[in-house]
């Protein structure tokens, strides 16, 4: 079999899919905060209730990182800061918020 020719990319276009009022709501931090904490309701929710493969349990991950990456941020926003170590996790999974 030949080797397939090489392609050029196609240009990129930039746009936004979603309607000016809409966005200016949606960009504010705290909403921003609470649909990523709904997204992660949702996937624990689907994760307790079947038998799923790894990606989705990685999915459950990978939105939890970005969910702390916004609460942090939007802490230091507020004028406060975490204290290190503070929300960290212990052997036994519990934090030591509580």
């Amino acid at each position: 079999m030949a080797p397939a020719p090489i392609m050029g990319l196609p240009t990129s276009l930039r746009g936004r899919i979603v309607p000016g009022p809409i966005y200016e709501r949606r960009k504010h931090p705290d909403i921003r905060v609470a649909r990523r904490a709904s997204t992660i309701a949702k996937l624990a929710e689907v994760i307790s209730e079947r038998a799923v493969q790894a990606g989705l349990r990685h999915t459950l991950l990978v939105q939890a990182v970005r969910l702390k990456h916004l609460a942090e941020e939007r802490l230091k926003e507020a004028g406060g800061s975490p204290k290190p170590g503070q929300y960290e996790q212990s052997e036994t999974g519990e934090g030591r918020d509580g």
